[in-house]
């Protein structure tokens, strides 16, 4: 479910990224945006992670669920063309999940985790003093980290897939 996870986090925060950066419209983000919540949503539901439960699973359904929630903070200020600063203030509370959940991962040795962590955490940092310190003038650099950001999730989740990072 890590996997599944860390491929439906590169595709909002790769297409956020684009977004940031002026390269696609916030349509278009949205939707894709709140089609990889609804994604993310089903799978802690089907797959029966428990979020406050004892589970093994537990963490990975709770990091998937900040993320729907994410997305679906996304999908609904990119349809109704309001203002980001509750974007922002999630932004940085999910920046701080993001580096609790990289000494999760880290203490459970998955490595594809801990660099998926941080490397979304550092942009969100970032996104949080664009929207609510109106400092825009960070949003194409905090758009090209985003995109990198992405394409190491990406990578994170085929290298679970095929078995060549834990």
């Amino acid at each position: 479910m890590a996997a599944l996870g860390f491929l439906l986090i590169a595709v909002i925060v790769f297409m956020f990224g684009w977004n940031q950066i002026g390269a696609t419209d916030g349509k278009t983000t949205s939707i894709i945006a709140g089609a990889a919540a609804l994604l993310m949503a089903a799978a802690v539901v089907f797959q029966g992670a428990t979020v406050f439960g004892t589970s093994a699973l537990a963490p990975v359904g709770a990091l998937l669920l900040l993320w729907a929630i994410y997305g679906a903070l996304v999908a609904g200020i990119g349809i109704s063309n309001t203002g980001g600063r509750a974007l922002g203030l999630y932004a940085l509370f999910l920046a701080v999940a993001m580096i609790a959940f990289a000494v999760w991962f880290f203490s459970q040795g998955i490595v594809a985790g801990v660099f998926v962590t941080l490397a979304v955490a550092v942009p969100f940092f970032l996104q949080f003093f664009e929207y609510i310190a109106p400092y825009r003038a960070i949003a194409v650099f905090t758009g090209y980290l985003l995109l990198i950001a992405g394409i190491i999730s990406f990578g994170a989740s085929i290298g679970m897939y095929l078995g060549l990072v834990a």
